[in-house]
């Protein structure tokens, strides 16, 4: 199943049964399981590593000068929002096929999307759903219901968002996917880049 397709019948009777309850339904649900919280980690750490090399690249393609300084502050850094622009910039200045570039423009484009949930994730409380193989995520935060629906929470209600365990595991497994690919990539550019430089000018 397709992480776009995570509103299914099941939750959409899951929230059918939340939104027929008080507030109370929800913060008084159990607490989570330990595997629960084993895969809410890890989600939240395995996007971190992806993060953590693709601002990496951003550093190496800076110093061999396949990227402009263009959004790029305090040196390599760039807002999340224009992540992925600066990568492909980099990318398309490689001497790598079309079809490696759409593979590449996929790949990011998940990831973007991906980051949706881990931020979800990372920045709710969460409760097991009563009686459900399922966790629900909810907040009180306005701007990110804004964000996320077009208006704020509100007075007396909370947003929020289930995920059946399944497909709380299948996201785990498409981040961790996700890091392999950037961790490859990020080895690659370092050794073609820089690297292979740093070896011409010894020979030299």
């Amino acid at each position: 199943m397709k992480l776009e397709q995570i509103v299914t019948e099941k939750n959409a009777k899951l929230n059918e049964i939340a939104s027929n309850n008080p507030p109370e339904f929800l913060l008084g649900a159990p607490q989570l399981h330990d595997d629960d919280c084993i895969k809410v980690a890890r989600i939240i750490i395995v996007f971190n590593y992806i993060e953590m090399n693709m601002r990496r690249m951003i550093e190496i393609f800076l110093r061999a000068n396949k990227i402009s300084t263009k959004h790029l502050k305090y040196g390599s850094y760039v807002d999340i929002a224009n992540l992925n622009e600066k990568l492909l910039e980099g990318f398309n200045n490689l001497d790598i096929s079309h079809k490696e570039i759409e593979h590449i423009e996929f790949r990011l484009k998940d990831i973007a999307y991906c980051r949706n949930f881990r931020n979800m994730v990372a920045h709710s409380a969460a409760r097991r759903f009563p009686n459900e193989p399922a966790v629900v995520f909810f907040s009180k935060d306005d701007k990110e219901s804004i964000r996320r629906t077009g208006s704020p929470v509100g007075f007396d209600h909370l947003s929020w968002m289930i995920i059946l365990d399944d497909d709380l595991k299948m996201l785990l497994d498409r981040i961790t996917e996700h890091e392999v690919w950037v961790a490859k990539a990020t080895t690659k550019t370092y050794t073609d880049l820089i690297l292979s430089d740093q070896l011409q000018e010894s020979e030299d």
